[in-house]
């Protein structure tokens, strides 16, 4: 699969072997994807050697849907052994493996049960960290259902989420906002700026100095694994504060990455804003503000 201007190409050079001829893909430019198919006739004594095609962008599927095996809803391959360990068919693995450049991405498998016409779209955003390759899952209207499995190649350079159908079960160990209902604390009366890192019940404490709030937070968090961060501004009151939880490649390993999103508004009310997360030590997050909103 790829844009519908796709080509490929080919040369022929002297080896050890005798002559050796090697293909490449091009993937084009157009946004429309179609199955891209050729056929060639090659002499008997010549051998063919398949070229790893350079990365086009963030994302490019590897394959198509329903190839592979059922790796979970979401698993990260990111070397060769882990691509042995993964995909006990051996001639699976090696088909795959002439198809991604390790050094410069890994492979993201995809898997859920869904419509025999179930889709996989993907969209590009852009962030501080580097582009975010959002996929998304989509049931389809058929009525038999189905194990979708998708192949993917992301660069290093990128991280991702996956959205859609079906929609995951809560994860109270993964990034959230925690319950604030019953806590009237004060406002600090500032500008929106970083939160406040709560990582112990002395820290919770300073911040929250009435023992019936500790005890309602701490109730949510377990702070062997996890520490808060707090967001406390004044602002108008259609000041937004959301959240994405990502993951990306880093220091050679995959790694959640927490992204906050602030948006202020020019609406002319006033209003005192708390927001309180709970975010994994093994994560890491980042703070981007957007545009005012209408």
């Amino acid at each position: 699969m790829g844009g519908s201007d796709g080509t490929i190409t080919f040369k022929v050079a002297k080896g050890e072997k005798g002559s050796e001829v090697t293909f490449q893909r091009i993937f084009g430019k157009a946004k429309n994807k179609a199955l891209n198919s050729f056929l060639f006739a090659i002499p008997n004594d010549m051998v063919f050697a398949g070229e790893k095609p350079e990365p086009q962008g963030p994302v490019r599927e590897i394959e198509q849907r329903g190839f592979g095996p059922d790796l979970g809803q979401q698993f990260v391959i990111i070397d060769e052994d882990g691509l042995a360990k993964a995909f006990t068919d051996r001639v699976m693995a090696e088909r795959v493996r002439k198809q991604v450049v390790f050094a410069k991405e890994r492979l993201v498998s995809i898997a859920w049960w869904g419509g025999a016409d179930s889709k996989m779209t993907h969209s590009i955003e852009t962030a501080d960290t580097g582009p975010v390759v959002v996929f998304t899952r989509h049931r389809g209207g058929a009525k038999n259902l189905e194990l979708n499995t998708w192949l993917f190649a992301v660069a290093n350079d990128a991280s991702f989420r996956v959205e859609g159908y079906p929609e995951p079960p809560a994860d109270k160990t993964s990034a959230r906002r925690l319950d604030l209902t019953g806590i009237m604390r004060p406002g600090d009366r500032n500008a929106f700026g970083k939160p406040t890192r709560i990582t112990d019940k002395e820290g919770l404490a300073n911040a929250f100095p009435k023992s019936t709030w500790q005890d309602l937070i701490d109730k949510q968090v377990d702070f062997t694994k996890e520490r808060l961060l707090l967001f406390a501004w004044s602002g108008s009151g259609g000041d937004r504060l959301s959240f994405k939880v990502n993951s990306g490649f880093k220091d050679g390993k995959e790694q959640t990455i927490v992204a906050f999103r602030y948006q202020p508004s020019d609406d002319k009310s006033d209003a005192e804003h708390l927001y309180l997360f709970a975010v994994p030590y093994a994560a890491v997050w980042s703070l981007t503000r957007a545009r005012p909103a209408p």
